[in-house]
């Protein structure tokens, strides 16, 4: 989770029309959760209330060849609560697109895993 507090962009998978989909997304860690902001007509937002996401995210130097990535599986939610509405508003998370109604996705993760690529030199 750590790792993930590193870098502003990361992948949803998610099931769009009985097939996979991945979009790209900036977000948020919050404690063990990832935090999306995405447009209210997308179809990421259409496809993840309360279905099961994978999101990965990750940091390549190529020219070092080393780097990480971190993957997490959980259940998405779209945020309803106002009191963590504005919270999250607070961590300057912006959707992509120029849809003004746009919403907070939490990403509950229950399963993390990751893996460090070669090794950085100094």
């Amino acid at each position: 989770m750590r790792l993930l507090g590193e870098t502003p962009i990361g992948r949803v998978a998610f099931t769009d029309q009985t097939l996979p989909a991945v979009a790209p997304m900036n977000f948020a860690v919050d404690g063990d959760c990832v935090i999306v902001r995405t447009r209210g007509s997308s179809k990421f937002l259409a496809a993840v209330h309360e279905s099961v996401v994978a999101f990965q995210a990750d940091q390549i130097d190529v020219d070092r060849s080393c780097g990480w990535s971190v993957t997490g599986v959980g259940h998405a939610e779209v945020v309803t609560d106002a009191d963590d509405i504005a919270r999250f508003t607070s961590l300057s998370l912006h959707a992509w697109g120029s849809d003004s109604t746009s919403r907070f996705v939490r990403i509950r993760l229950e399963a993390v895993w990751g893996r460090r690529v070669g090794v950085a030199s100094g």
